[in-house]
């Protein structure tokens, strides 16, 4: 009887103790996306969407009036980062994001604050690759509390 409370006790506080679904030993939730664009790219506003986490749905939204280019390096700013069922402890929000897309090497540096949902008001990191002929992109989002 005594062995069963003990490894008990030992399962309770290792519950308590691990981190969330989807997150890092550092509390940081990290969420793997790809989105292609599924308006014309000539469009204004162009727009993406595709897949967050295992099921969930990402879409994004990009204004001609925020991209600053400079070179291959465009400095962008996102309207909309929308993030739907991503199975993780941050599964359903929507981001402010800023950063920049290296047309060169193909990489994207973005970013912003979750503004509502699922973990409000926590700072988001996007790393992502953009396929620079087709315009997809694949990548992570790392959300820290």
């Amino acid at each position: 009887m005594k062995k069963r409370f003990v490894l008990l006790a030992v399962l309770v506080t290792l519950a308590t103790v691990l981190p969330a679904v989807g997150a890092s030993a550092h509390g940081a939730v990290v969420i793997p996306f790809e989105k292609a664009v599924v308006s014309d790219l000539g469009d204004d506003p162009v727009e993406w969407a595709g897949v967050a986490g295992s099921v969930g749905s990402i879409d994004t939204t990009l204004n001609g009036s925020d991209v600053k280019p400079t070179g291959n390096v465009w400095h962008v700013a996102f309207v909309e980062w929308v993030v739907t069922g991503s199975g993780t402890a941050c599964d359903d929000f929507t981001a402010d994001l800023a950063g920049i897309v290296n047309l060169g090497n193909g990489r994207v540096a973005l970013n912003g604050i979750v503004i509502t949902g699922d973990c409000a008001g926590a700072r988001i990191h996007v790393q992502a690759w953009l396929d620079t002929t087709t315009f997809s992109s694949q990548g992570t989002m790392r959300i820290t509390p």
